[in-house]
Order: C-alpha cells, then structure tokens, then sequence
C-alpha cells in the first residue's frame, strides 16, 4: 500500500480538478489524476536534461527559419502561404526558395524580404522579414577580451614577522623637459666707465689748456 501524503494545491487548480472528474465518472479519482500529471511532468523533465537535438529548418541567408515557420505574401486574391517542413519551403506540394515564392504567389518578380511575413512556431503575431532581419543585425554581439596575465606582487617583510601584499604599483610618469634658466648676460668692457680726463692727463704729464680764456670778450681783456 502506497503512504499518502496531503499536498496543498491553488484553489482555481483543485476546483478545475474536481469539475473534470465530475464530467469523466468513468476515469480515475482526482487523486489518481493528480498524480499522473506530476509523474508525467517529471519524466518530462528527465528527458529534457539530455543532449540537445538540432532543429531542422531553411537556412534563408542570416534568418534561420525553423521547422514549423510559415511563410505570407499578398497576392491579387488574396494571401497566399508557405511553410517550412523539414529543411525546405513548401508552396503548392513544390519545394521553392522565398523568391520563386514570391514570383508564383505574385507573378512578377519582388523582393522576398519586403513582401514576405514570417509567423514563427509557438508564437502569433507575424514579423516582416526585413524588419526580423534588422533586430538580428542590432542585436549585440558578446565579445570575451583577451585575459591579461600580471606578475603578482612581491611580499614585503614587517617587523613582526608577518608578510603583506603590495598592491601592484605602475611605473612613474616620465618627467615633463622643462627649460633651462635664463642666464642673465655678462657685462663687457664697455659699460664700463673710464677714468676722467684730467686724472688720466696728470698721470701722464700733458698740461690741460684753460678752455675758459676761449670766451672771453676783448673788453674783458687786461690792459697792456
């Protein structure tokens, strides 16, 4: 015999609960029920853990177009649609890339990427595939830069003992050439003043003129 256990459940869940085992009286109980639908999400779960398995789709230069992605464009009567099975476009039971989609749907040659609407699985709101497009190119691209090794820094020895790490330390700023100081220039001999004229006439011995009698008047002159 099994242990049962109590397990508290929301209120809108074990009322839905009870509502189908009222209409199906011929299933099992709700307790029954109950615990199929948790050991089936389990065993869900446990297969989900394993090796990942890769989708198949169209490959439609940068936009990958998995299985299941269908594929619209307008035509004169109306919308005409693709899907994609397997590794391939399917339009009419034909095998056709997004431009012979478009000529056969349209009957004159387009663009696919302005024309054609994409409605991806799992999902319900269409996206014009030139627009899908563009939020690939914006999105970001994760780039690892390059790690950088450095030396790790030296113990430094205290006094007690003990040792202590040192913050790496970078090397000095070159010093900035300054200019040399002004030199101020050297006086020449001939800001020199010279000696006076009589000093230098009375070393030498040469008598000086009295520049005085020059100008003198001849009334001032003395008689004779």
């Amino acid at each position: 015999m099994k242990d049962i256990a109590t397990l508290a459940l929301p209120a809108g869940t074990l009322c839905r609960l009870l509502q189908y085992v009222e209409a199906s009286p011929g299933e099992a109980s709700a307790g029954e029920l109950a615990a199929l639908a948790i050991e089936e999400w389990l065993t869900r779960g446990e297969l989900g853990k394993g090796p990942a398995i890769r989708h198949r789709g169209y490959q439609w230069k940068t936009v990958f177009l998995p299985e299941g992605t269908q594929l619209r464009a307008w035509n004169r009567t109306g919308f005409a649609y693709a899907e994609v099975l397997g590794d391939s476009i399917m339009y009419q039971g034909e095998r056709v890339s997004p431009h012979a989609f478009i000529c056969r749907c349209k009957g004159i040659s387009r663009s696919a990427w302005a024309e054609v609407a994409l409605l991806f699985p799992h999902e319900n709101n269409w996206k014009r595939a030139d627009a899908y497009r563009r939020e690939l190119e914006r999105m970001p691209v994760l780039r690892t830069a390059p790690a950088q090794t450095l030396a790790p820094p030296l113990p430094a020895q205290t006094p007690a003992g003990f040792s202590t790490v040192l913050p790496p330390t970078t090397a000095p700023a070159p010093a900035r050439h300054s200019r040399l100081p002004r030199v101020p220039p050297i006086p020449t001999q001939a800001r020199h003043q010279p000696a006076s004229t009589a000093s230098t006439a009375a070393a030498r011995d040469i008598p000086t003129p009295d520049r005085r009698q020059r100008y003198r008047r001849q009334e001032d002159a003395p008689p004779d």
